[in-house]
């Protein structure tokens, strides 16, 4: 088992990870991407609920109509970890990490439906 900790951008809101499986992954769901806020794609980190605790001030926890529930700093509005209604895993936003470094990417979390956002071009040699 790992133990991974992170926080959000000021720092009010730190975290502990438990986690069996280092494995960052990519998730371009409309839930990820509209919740997180990022338009491309979200580097995520798949952690079971029961081995994720808060530390410092509690987030703040918002529900979009059924289809998710963000967990965001009230300080800075950090988004740091969203999950569905009554689910049992978290995806928890990587770049918050300590050490982002920590985890590497191999695998999409909900590779269907594709949004086909970015087209990824191998730099030329040399």
């Amino acid at each position: 088992m790992s133990i991974l900790h992170g926080r959000c951008a000021c720092g009010t809101i730190v975290y502990e990870a438990r986690v069996d499986y280092l494995d960052r992954r990519f998730c371009e769901c409309p839930l990820c991407r509209g919740l997180l806020d990022h338009r491309v794609v979200v580097g995520v980190m798949v952690v079971p609920r029961g081995g994720l605790s808060w530390h410092g001030q509690a987030p703040v926890l918002y529900e979009d109509e059924g289809r998710g529930v963000r967990a965001v700093c009230g300080v800075c509005g950090s988004t740091l970890a969203t999950w569905s209604p009554g689910g049992s895993l978290v995806d928890l936003d990587a770049s918050l990490l300590d050490d982002e470094g920590a985890i590497g990417s191999r695998s999409h979390v909900r590779p269907l439906p594709r949004v086909p956002l970015i087209s990824v071009t191998p730099a030329p040699a040399g």
